[in-house]
């Protein structure tokens, strides 16, 4: 991908990823209704930079994109998604945390994904 926000957005949306722009330096989106807003039109994605050239973007998660993200705070927590087996049918990408957790986002190969109840004490 290139440097700047802009093309690195347009880039992910010519993939057909919806994104949105999002607060500098920051995960926050930038404006209300993102989630409606999300797109992968480049003329409005070039128009969110112009209005605001310092932006960062952000790329909609959920059955928008299937794509879906996990935060796993703490070692439990990343053992339990150890033990679910997801990472076997999914593409799935670990994003180390300053706090010491870890992001973790599903591009799932499937239009449904079922994640286990943590707290179930089924296998």
């Amino acid at each position: 991908m290139s440097g700047t926000a802009l093309s690195s957005a347009l880039e992910v949306a010519d993939l057909g990823l919806r994104v949105f722009p999002a607060v500098p330096g920051k995960k926050i989106p930038a404006m209300e209704g993102w989630q409606e807003a999300a797109t992968t039109d480049p003329l409005t994605i070039q128009q969110w930079f112009t209005e605001k050239p310092y932006s960062n973007y952000g790329i909609r998660t959920g059955l928008a994109n299937n794509i879906i993200v996990i935060d796993l705070d703490g070692e439990e927590a990343r053992k339990w998604w150890k033990s679910t087996g997801i990472e076997d049918s999914s593409a799935i990408v670990y994003s180390p945390r300053k706090d010491g957790g870890v992001t973790t986002t599903s591009v799932s190969t499937t239009s449904r994904l079922v994640i286990p109840d943590p707290s179930s004490t089924q296998a």
